[in-house]
């Protein structure tokens, strides 16, 4: 199983791959959605991707917008990861189809 984490965060990042690799899943690191698009290209189909909510260059609103441009990547799940309440950001996440939103807590 292959898995793409997109998040800005050196640190959030790093946690989030080491879970994946625990449960021998590779993974492929982007630090923002930009970078994620170009690694989608390079890497094989992953099986799902993590995304940032917040990140420079290219949000993960943005970044899962463009993704659903692509057809090819229709059945690929994407999980919104975000500090951010569903309260607050629940709404505009739904409008762009990712499989799930986790809101995680600060660190």
């Amino acid at each position: 199983m292959r898995a793409l984490v997109v998040e800005d965060s050196t640190t959030i990042r790093m946690i989030l791959c080491e879970y994946w690799r625990t449960m021998n899943i590779q993974v492929v690191e982007a630090a923002d959605g930009r970078q994620a698009l170009d690694r989608l290209k390079e890497m094989s189909p992953p099986d799902v991707v993590l995304v940032d909510w917040d990140m420079p260059v290219m949000s993960g609103i943005d970044f899962i917008r463009a993704v659903r441009e692509l057809h090819v990547y229709d059945p690929l799940p994407l999980i919104m990861v975000t500090t951010h309440s569903w309260r607050s950001r629940g709404s505009r996440c739904q409008r762009i189809h990712p499989e799930a939103m986790h809101a995680r807590r600060a660190t």
